[in-house]
Protein backbone atom coordinates (compact mmCIF):
# COMPACT_ATOMS: atom_id res chain seq x y z
CA UNK A 1 0.00 0.00 0.00
CA UNK A 2 1.14 3.38 -0.98
CA UNK A 3 -0.06 7.01 0.26
CA UNK A 4 -1.83 7.78 3.16
CA UNK A 5 -5.20 6.21 3.91
CA UNK A 6 -6.54 9.74 3.55
CA UNK A 7 -10.46 9.89 3.36
CA UNK A 8 -11.30 6.04 3.25
CA UNK A 9 -14.65 6.95 5.19
CA UNK A 10 -18.80 6.74 4.97
CA UNK A 11 -20.18 10.31 3.21
CA UNK A 12 -22.48 11.05 5.86
CA UNK A 13 -21.77 14.07 8.06
CA UNK A 14 -23.09 12.24 11.10
CA UNK A 15 -20.27 9.90 11.18
CA UNK A 16 -17.84 12.28 12.45
CA UNK A 17 -17.01 10.24 15.60
CA UNK A 18 -15.90 7.52 12.94
CA UNK A 19 -13.57 9.73 11.12
CA UNK A 20 -10.56 9.81 13.43
CA UNK A 21 -10.53 5.84 12.81
CA UNK A 22 -10.93 5.76 9.16
CA UNK A 23 -7.96 8.35 8.92
CA UNK A 24 -5.56 6.51 10.73
CA UNK A 25 -7.17 3.36 9.16
CA UNK A 26 -8.33 1.60 11.61
CA UNK A 27 -11.86 0.98 10.18
CA UNK A 28 -13.41 -0.59 6.72
CA UNK A 29 -16.66 -1.81 6.25
CA UNK A 30 -17.08 -5.34 4.41
CA UNK A 31 -20.74 -6.65 4.38
CA UNK A 32 -22.50 -4.12 5.79
CA UNK A 33 -20.74 -4.21 9.32
CA UNK A 34 -18.07 -2.11 10.95
CA UNK A 35 -15.49 -3.85 11.78
CA UNK A 36 -12.00 -2.61 13.78
CA UNK A 37 -8.58 -3.39 13.13
CA UNK A 38 -6.02 -2.99 9.78
CA UNK A 39 -7.95 -2.06 7.30
CA UNK A 40 -5.59 -3.82 4.80
CA UNK A 41 -6.19 -6.59 6.30
CA UNK A 42 -9.51 -6.58 6.16
CA UNK A 43 -9.78 -5.33 2.52
CA UNK A 44 -6.81 -8.16 1.89
CA UNK A 45 -9.38 -10.91 3.06
CA UNK A 46 -12.24 -9.56 0.71
CA UNK A 47 -9.86 -9.45 -1.91
CA UNK A 48 -8.60 -13.21 -1.52
CA UNK A 49 -11.66 -14.77 -1.17
CA UNK A 50 -13.04 -13.24 -3.92
CA UNK A 51 -9.85 -14.36 -6.09
CA UNK A 52 -10.77 -18.28 -4.79
CA UNK A 53 -13.73 -17.67 -5.86
CA UNK A 54 -13.43 -16.48 -9.52
CA UNK A 55 -10.16 -19.25 -9.42
CA UNK A 56 -8.32 -15.83 -10.40
CA UNK A 57 -4.22 -15.96 -10.48
CA UNK A 58 -3.85 -12.17 -9.85
CA UNK A 59 -5.47 -8.82 -9.22
CA UNK A 60 -3.84 -5.00 -9.13
CA UNK A 61 -6.04 -1.89 -7.54
CA UNK A 62 -5.46 1.75 -7.28
CA UNK A 63 -8.04 3.53 -5.07
CA UNK A 64 -7.68 7.60 -5.09
CA UNK A 65 -10.38 10.31 -3.16
CA UNK A 66 -9.80 13.88 -3.29
CA UNK A 67 -5.84 13.97 -5.08
CA UNK A 68 -5.12 11.53 -2.30
CA UNK A 69 -3.97 7.63 -3.32
CA UNK A 70 -5.35 5.59 -0.56
CA UNK A 71 -4.13 2.78 -2.01
CA UNK A 72 -2.28 0.94 -4.64
CA UNK A 73 -1.86 -3.03 -4.53
CA UNK A 74 -1.47 -6.31 -5.62
CA UNK A 75 -2.96 -9.78 -4.26
CA UNK A 76 -2.65 -12.96 -5.57
CA UNK A 77 0.22 -14.19 -8.24
CA UNK A 78 1.65 -13.10 -11.34
CA UNK A 79 1.40 -16.77 -12.71
CA UNK A 80 -1.19 -19.45 -11.37
CA UNK A 81 1.57 -22.21 -10.01
CA UNK A 82 4.42 -20.07 -9.56
CA UNK A 83 5.61 -17.85 -6.87
CA UNK A 84 6.18 -14.76 -7.82
CA UNK A 85 3.30 -11.98 -6.21
CA UNK A 86 1.31 -9.28 -8.22
CA UNK A 87 2.48 -6.06 -6.46
CA UNK A 88 1.44 -2.53 -7.48
CA UNK A 89 4.21 -2.16 -10.06
CA UNK A 90 3.44 -5.37 -11.71
CA UNK A 91 2.05 -5.05 -15.86
CA UNK A 92 -1.33 -5.83 -16.91
CA UNK A 93 -3.20 -5.34 -20.27
CA UNK A 94 -5.94 -3.06 -19.50
CA UNK A 95 -7.68 -4.00 -23.06
CA UNK A 96 -10.61 -1.05 -23.78
CA UNK A 97 -9.79 1.12 -20.86
CA UNK A 98 -7.03 2.23 -23.98
CA UNK A 99 -9.75 3.96 -25.50
CA UNK A 100 -9.72 7.19 -22.64
CA UNK A 101 -6.21 7.54 -23.18
CA UNK A 102 -6.96 8.07 -27.28
CA UNK A 103 -9.93 10.78 -26.45
CA UNK A 104 -7.22 12.48 -23.72
CA UNK A 105 -4.61 12.14 -26.57
CA UNK A 106 -7.24 14.01 -29.43
CA UNK A 107 -8.91 16.20 -26.63
CA UNK A 108 -5.36 17.69 -26.08
CA UNK A 109 -5.25 18.56 -29.18
CA UNK A 110 -8.94 20.43 -29.47
CA UNK A 111 -7.38 22.10 -26.83
CA UNK A 112 -4.11 23.57 -27.92
CA UNK A 113 -6.27 24.42 -31.06
CA UNK A 114 -4.54 22.02 -33.19
CA UNK A 115 -7.42 19.76 -34.22
CA UNK A 116 -11.45 20.68 -34.08
CA UNK A 117 -14.74 18.27 -33.15
CA UNK A 118 -15.89 19.41 -36.64
CA UNK A 119 -12.58 18.72 -38.51
CA UNK A 120 -13.29 16.20 -41.78
CA UNK A 121 -11.41 12.95 -41.18
CA UNK A 122 -10.83 12.95 -44.88
CA UNK A 123 -8.53 15.69 -43.93
CA UNK A 124 -6.70 13.60 -42.36
CA UNK A 125 -6.60 10.49 -43.72
CA UNK A 126 -7.40 10.88 -47.20
CA UNK A 127 -7.13 6.84 -47.69
CA UNK A 128 -9.77 5.89 -45.53
CA UNK A 129 -12.94 4.74 -47.45
CA UNK A 130 -15.91 3.38 -45.31
CA UNK A 131 -18.97 1.33 -46.71
CA UNK A 132 -20.89 4.41 -47.60
CA UNK A 133 -19.10 6.75 -49.39
CA UNK A 134 -21.35 9.71 -47.83
CA UNK A 135 -20.85 8.64 -44.50
CA UNK A 136 -17.04 8.70 -45.38
CA UNK A 137 -17.08 12.31 -46.51
CA UNK A 138 -19.06 13.68 -43.43
CA UNK A 139 -17.09 11.71 -41.03
CA UNK A 140 -15.59 14.11 -38.54
CA UNK A 141 -13.20 13.71 -35.24
CA UNK A 142 -16.04 13.45 -33.10
CA UNK A 143 -17.42 10.74 -34.60
CA UNK A 144 -14.05 8.56 -34.34
CA UNK A 145 -14.65 8.86 -29.95
CA UNK A 146 -18.24 8.30 -29.32
CA UNK A 147 -19.48 4.90 -31.21
CA UNK A 148 -22.59 5.80 -33.59
CA UNK A 149 -20.90 5.70 -36.97
CA UNK A 150 -22.31 2.09 -37.08
CA UNK A 151 -19.61 -0.36 -37.99
CA UNK A 152 -19.41 -3.20 -35.58
CA UNK A 153 -16.47 -4.36 -33.45
CA UNK A 154 -17.65 -7.93 -34.01
CA UNK A 155 -16.89 -7.56 -37.49
CA UNK A 156 -14.17 -5.04 -37.48
CA UNK A 157 -12.18 -8.17 -34.90
CA UNK A 158 -12.53 -10.60 -38.12
CA UNK A 159 -10.02 -8.86 -39.35
CA UNK A 160 -7.09 -8.83 -37.03
CA UNK A 161 -5.96 -11.40 -37.62
CA UNK A 162 -5.28 -10.94 -41.36
CA UNK A 163 -4.24 -6.50 -41.13
CA UNK A 164 -0.95 -6.00 -41.55
CA UNK A 165 -0.73 -2.47 -39.77
CA UNK A 166 -3.13 -0.25 -38.59
CA UNK A 167 -4.25 1.27 -41.95
CA UNK A 168 -4.21 -1.79 -43.38
CA UNK A 169 -7.10 -2.84 -40.90
CA UNK A 170 -8.81 0.58 -41.75
CA UNK A 171 -8.50 0.17 -45.37
CA UNK A 172 -11.01 -3.04 -45.36
CA UNK A 173 -13.52 -0.66 -43.66
CA UNK A 174 -14.65 -0.60 -46.71
CA UNK A 175 -15.58 -3.98 -46.77
CA UNK A 176 -18.07 -3.89 -43.23
CA UNK A 177 -21.50 -2.93 -43.50
CA UNK A 178 -22.57 -1.52 -41.04
CA UNK A 179 -25.27 -2.68 -38.82
CA UNK A 180 -27.06 0.81 -37.53
CA UNK A 181 -27.34 3.78 -39.69
CA UNK A 182 -25.03 6.81 -38.93
CA UNK A 183 -25.27 8.89 -35.67
CA UNK A 184 -28.23 7.36 -35.39
CA UNK A 185 -27.82 4.84 -32.45
CA UNK A 186 -24.75 3.42 -30.38
CA UNK A 187 -22.52 0.32 -31.89
CA UNK A 188 -19.31 0.35 -30.41
CA UNK A 189 -16.50 0.37 -32.91
CA UNK A 190 -12.70 -0.61 -32.00
CA UNK A 191 -11.37 0.27 -35.73
CA UNK A 192 -12.75 4.33 -35.45
CA UNK A 193 -10.31 4.58 -32.40
CA UNK A 194 -7.59 3.60 -33.82
CA UNK A 195 -8.52 6.29 -36.54
CA UNK A 196 -8.30 8.67 -34.16
CA UNK A 197 -4.91 7.69 -33.00
CA UNK A 198 -4.12 8.15 -36.70
CA UNK A 199 -5.78 11.58 -37.01
CA UNK A 200 -3.68 12.50 -34.02
CA UNK A 201 -0.13 10.88 -35.47
CA UNK A 202 -0.97 13.04 -38.45
CA UNK A 203 -1.36 16.20 -36.94
CA UNK A 204 1.56 15.75 -34.05
CA UNK A 205 3.76 14.36 -36.40
CA UNK A 206 4.52 11.44 -34.32
CA UNK A 207 3.08 7.84 -33.68
CA UNK A 208 0.42 7.96 -31.19
CA UNK A 209 1.97 5.54 -28.71
CA UNK A 210 5.05 8.10 -28.62
CA UNK A 211 2.73 11.32 -28.12
CA UNK A 212 0.61 9.75 -25.56
CA UNK A 213 4.40 9.04 -23.93
CA UNK A 214 5.05 12.49 -24.05
CA UNK A 215 1.95 14.65 -23.54
CA UNK A 216 0.32 12.01 -20.70
CA UNK A 217 2.01 9.54 -19.42
CA UNK A 218 5.25 11.89 -19.19
CA UNK A 219 3.64 14.71 -17.30
CA UNK A 220 1.61 12.26 -14.89
CA UNK A 221 4.52 10.28 -14.34
CA UNK A 222 2.97 6.91 -15.78
CA UNK A 223 6.76 5.83 -16.47
CA UNK A 224 6.05 2.16 -16.62
CA UNK A 225 2.60 2.41 -18.94
CA UNK A 226 3.07 1.74 -22.60
CA UNK A 227 1.91 0.02 -25.66
CA UNK A 228 4.75 -1.88 -27.08
CA UNK A 229 3.96 -5.65 -26.61
CA UNK A 230 7.25 -6.97 -26.80
CA UNK A 231 8.80 -5.01 -23.75
CA UNK A 232 5.90 -5.10 -21.52
CA UNK A 233 6.36 -9.47 -21.92
CA UNK A 234 9.92 -9.23 -21.23
CA UNK A 235 9.06 -7.02 -18.24
CA UNK A 236 10.12 -9.16 -15.38
CA UNK A 237 7.65 -8.14 -13.11
CA UNK A 238 4.67 -8.60 -15.68
CA UNK A 239 1.24 -10.80 -14.83
CA UNK A 240 0.91 -13.30 -17.55
CA UNK A 241 -2.59 -13.64 -18.67
CA UNK A 242 -4.68 -16.64 -18.72
CA UNK A 243 -8.13 -18.07 -20.11
CA UNK A 244 -9.63 -19.46 -17.71
CA UNK A 245 -7.60 -21.97 -15.65
CA UNK A 246 -4.70 -22.04 -18.88
CA UNK A 247 -2.08 -19.42 -19.16
CA UNK A 248 -1.54 -18.29 -22.79
CA UNK A 249 1.52 -16.38 -22.19
CA UNK A 250 3.00 -18.38 -24.64
CA UNK A 251 0.84 -17.53 -27.17
CA UNK A 252 1.36 -14.96 -30.18
CA UNK A 253 -1.50 -13.13 -29.37
CA UNK A 254 -1.50 -12.82 -25.51
CA UNK A 255 -0.75 -9.60 -23.67
CA UNK A 256 -2.58 -7.72 -26.64
CA UNK A 257 -2.96 -7.29 -30.33
CA UNK A 258 -0.46 -6.94 -32.48
CA UNK A 259 0.60 -3.15 -31.76
CA UNK A 260 -0.20 -1.22 -35.00
CA UNK A 261 -3.34 -3.03 -35.03
CA UNK A 262 -4.71 -2.55 -31.33
CA UNK A 263 -2.97 0.33 -30.33
CA UNK A 264 -4.59 2.91 -29.21
CA UNK A 265 -8.07 1.14 -29.00
CA UNK A 266 -6.65 -1.48 -26.85
CA UNK A 267 -2.77 -2.40 -26.68
CA UNK A 268 -1.89 -0.07 -23.89
CA UNK A 269 0.19 -2.06 -20.47
CA UNK A 270 0.12 -0.39 -17.05
CA UNK A 271 0.32 -1.04 -13.64
CA UNK A 272 -1.68 0.25 -10.15
CA UNK A 273 1.16 2.93 -9.62
CA UNK A 274 0.42 4.77 -13.03
CA UNK A 275 -3.27 4.10 -13.31
CA UNK A 276 -3.31 5.91 -9.61
CA UNK A 277 -1.99 8.98 -10.89
CA UNK A 278 -4.31 8.47 -14.07
CA UNK A 279 -7.54 8.37 -11.86
CA UNK A 280 -5.37 11.87 -10.09
CA UNK A 281 -5.99 13.63 -13.95
CA UNK A 282 -9.09 12.26 -14.17
CA UNK A 283 -11.21 13.70 -10.81
CA UNK A 284 -9.18 16.90 -11.33
CA UNK A 285 -10.38 17.79 -15.20
CA UNK A 286 -7.21 17.54 -16.87
CA UNK A 287 -5.07 19.15 -13.72
CA UNK A 288 -1.92 17.55 -12.48
CA UNK A 289 0.01 18.67 -9.78
CA UNK A 290 -0.92 22.05 -10.15
CA UNK A 291 -0.73 22.31 -13.88
CA UNK A 292 -3.73 22.37 -15.95
CA UNK A 293 -2.84 20.00 -19.45
CA UNK A 294 -5.95 20.22 -20.79
CA UNK A 295 -8.54 23.12 -20.47
CA UNK A 296 -11.34 22.13 -18.12
CA UNK A 297 -14.04 23.18 -20.49
CA UNK A 298 -12.49 20.70 -23.31
CA UNK A 299 -11.49 18.10 -20.82
CA UNK A 300 -15.44 18.05 -20.26
CA UNK A 301 -16.19 16.78 -23.48
CA UNK A 302 -14.80 12.94 -22.48
CA UNK A 303 -16.99 12.71 -19.23
CA UNK A 304 -20.22 14.21 -21.21
CA UNK A 305 -23.07 12.14 -22.56
CA UNK A 306 -22.60 12.36 -26.51
CA UNK A 307 -24.50 9.44 -27.72
CA UNK A 308 -27.20 8.08 -26.13
CA UNK A 309 -27.44 4.10 -25.33
CA UNK A 310 -30.97 3.07 -25.41
CA UNK A 311 -30.54 -0.53 -25.11
CA UNK A 312 -27.96 -1.17 -22.61
CA UNK A 313 -28.67 -4.70 -21.76
CA UNK A 314 -28.02 -5.10 -25.40
CA UNK A 315 -25.63 -2.58 -26.07
CA UNK A 316 -23.31 -2.93 -23.00
CA UNK A 317 -21.86 -6.01 -22.97
CA UNK A 318 -19.78 -5.43 -20.25
CA UNK A 319 -22.50 -6.44 -17.60
CA UNK A 320 -23.93 -9.74 -17.86
CA UNK A 321 -27.95 -10.40 -17.68
CA UNK A 322 -29.38 -9.14 -15.09
CA UNK A 323 -26.35 -7.29 -13.48
CA UNK A 324 -27.44 -4.18 -14.94
CA UNK A 325 -30.99 -4.60 -13.09
CA UNK A 326 -29.04 -5.09 -9.70
CA UNK A 327 -27.22 -2.20 -10.12
CA UNK A 328 -28.63 0.86 -7.61
CA UNK A 329 -29.03 3.62 -10.46
CA UNK A 330 -29.72 2.29 -13.89
CA UNK A 331 -32.24 5.54 -14.89
CA UNK A 332 -29.64 6.53 -18.33
CA UNK A 333 -26.56 4.94 -20.08
CA UNK A 334 -24.63 7.22 -22.74
CA UNK A 335 -20.90 6.76 -23.63
CA UNK A 336 -18.80 10.05 -23.89
CA UNK A 337 -15.20 9.92 -25.22
CA UNK A 338 -13.63 7.04 -23.77
CA UNK A 339 -16.04 6.79 -21.06
CA UNK A 340 -19.45 5.38 -20.31
CA UNK A 341 -21.65 7.33 -18.39
CA UNK A 342 -24.65 6.29 -16.29
CA UNK A 343 -25.39 6.45 -12.40
CA UNK A 344 -24.61 4.72 -9.37
CA UNK A 345 -26.58 5.34 -5.88
CA UNK A 346 -28.13 8.44 -7.13
CA UNK A 347 -24.43 9.83 -8.21
CA UNK A 348 -22.72 9.84 -11.81
CA UNK A 349 -20.35 6.90 -12.64
CA UNK A 350 -18.23 7.38 -15.21
CA UNK A 351 -16.28 4.27 -15.84
CA UNK A 352 -15.09 2.05 -18.75
CA UNK A 353 -14.28 -1.80 -19.01
CA UNK A 354 -10.90 -3.60 -20.88
CA UNK A 355 -10.86 -6.94 -21.84
CA UNK A 356 -8.21 -8.56 -23.76
CA UNK A 357 -6.71 -12.02 -24.21
CA UNK A 358 -6.23 -13.02 -20.69
CA UNK A 359 -6.79 -9.83 -19.19
CA UNK A 360 -9.93 -7.88 -17.49
CA UNK A 361 -9.64 -4.47 -16.37
CA UNK A 362 -12.33 -2.10 -14.77
CA UNK A 363 -12.06 1.91 -14.10
CA UNK A 364 -14.76 3.81 -12.74
CA UNK A 365 -15.18 7.42 -10.99
CA UNK A 366 -17.73 9.18 -8.92
CA UNK A 367 -17.05 12.55 -10.07
CA UNK A 368 -19.20 14.25 -7.29
CA UNK A 369 -17.36 12.62 -4.62
CA UNK A 370 -13.83 12.71 -5.99
CA UNK A 371 -13.66 8.63 -6.30
CA UNK A 372 -11.78 6.38 -9.02
CA UNK A 373 -11.13 2.95 -8.77
CA UNK A 374 -8.72 0.82 -11.12
CA UNK A 375 -8.75 -2.79 -11.28
CA UNK A 376 -7.24 -5.21 -13.22
CA UNK A 377 -6.91 -9.15 -12.98
CA UNK A 378 -4.64 -11.44 -15.23
CA UNK A 379 -8.06 -14.01 -16.48
CA UNK A 380 -10.94 -13.89 -18.48
CA UNK A 381 -13.77 -14.26 -18.32
CA UNK A 382 -14.14 -12.27 -15.77
CA UNK A 383 -16.27 -9.30 -14.04
CA UNK A 384 -14.35 -9.34 -10.41
CA UNK A 385 -13.16 -6.01 -11.25
CA UNK A 386 -16.49 -4.58 -11.72
CA UNK A 387 -17.40 -6.40 -7.95
CA UNK A 388 -14.18 -4.88 -6.43
CA UNK A 389 -14.89 -1.02 -8.20
CA UNK A 390 -18.37 -0.93 -7.00
CA UNK A 391 -17.57 -2.65 -3.94
CA UNK A 392 -15.20 0.16 -3.18
CA UNK A 393 -17.58 2.96 -4.07
CA UNK A 394 -19.91 1.08 -1.17
CA UNK A 395 -17.31 1.84 1.42
CA UNK A 396 -17.61 5.59 0.93
CA UNK A 397 -20.81 6.05 0.74
CA UNK A 398 -24.04 5.92 2.49
CA UNK A 399 -26.78 2.54 2.42
CA UNK A 400 -26.10 -0.92 1.87
CA UNK A 401 -22.49 -2.66 1.81
CA UNK A 402 -23.25 -5.40 -0.70
CA UNK A 403 -21.24 -8.39 -1.49
CA UNK A 404 -20.44 -7.57 -4.96
CA UNK A 405 -18.23 -10.50 -5.46
CA UNK A 406 -20.74 -12.75 -4.57
CA UNK A 407 -23.62 -11.24 -6.39
CA UNK A 408 -21.51 -11.00 -9.98
CA UNK A 409 -20.37 -14.35 -9.83
CA UNK A 410 -23.87 -15.76 -9.20
CA UNK A 411 -24.98 -13.80 -12.19
CA UNK A 412 -22.39 -14.57 -14.55
CA UNK A 413 -23.10 -18.61 -13.62
CA UNK A 414 -26.86 -18.27 -14.23
CA UNK A 415 -26.33 -15.95 -17.68
CA UNK A 416 -23.44 -19.05 -18.64
CA UNK A 417 -26.50 -21.64 -18.47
Amino acid sequence: MTGAMGRFEPASVGCRALHWLFACGLLLLVGGAPLVGNASAVLDAYVEKALRDWHTPGLTMAVVQDDVVVLTKGYGVRKRGEAARVDDQTLFAIGSTSKAFAAASVVLLVSDGALQWEDRVKAYLPWLELYDPWVTNELNVRDLLIHHVGTSYVDENRLRSVARNARDLLERSRFLKPVAPFRAEFVYSNNMVTAAGLVVAEVSGMPWVEFARQRLWAPLGMTSTGADVASARSNPNAASPHIGAISIDPEPQAWSYPDAVAVPSGGVNSNARDMAQWLRFQLAEGAFAGRQLIRREVFRQMHAAQTVIRYPERDVSQFPGRVQSLMEGKNFWAYGMGWYITEYRGRKMVWHSGTIDGFRAGVGLLPEEKLAVYVGVNRTPSILPFAMMLRVFDEYLDGPKRDWSTIFREEMSESSQ
